[in-house]
């Protein structure tokens, strides 16, 4: 098992009351937020450390209220390099 760094920006788009999210990774939950910034002028960028077994995995990012699809995700990063939803691990 090694430690992993997943870095993904969580956008917000076009909501009236703040959406809540969650964060996975295989189906795991790693965090649940809010987003309360104006979501015109900033995102969030989440840095999550995982322990992972080597293999294939799946980031997933759920909203569980709020406008719907006001949460997006973008430049999804494993290690610093560019990954996407679902990734592999050596």
């Amino acid at each position: 098992m090694k430690t992993y760094k997943i870095t993904v920006d969580i956008y917000g788009n076009n909501f009236e009351t703040q959406p809540r999210y969650r964060i996975f990774v295989d189906g795991n939950l790693l965090t649940e937020r809010d987003f309360i910034w104006h979501p015109k002028k900033i995102y969030i960028s989440e840095q999550i450390y995982v322990n992972l077994e080597p293999g294939g995995h799946c980031l997933s990012i759920e909203q569980i209220s709020g406008t719907p699809d006001s949460i997006i995700a973008r430049n999804i990063t494993l290690d610093d390099q560019p990954s996407s939803l679902h990734f592999v691990t050596s």
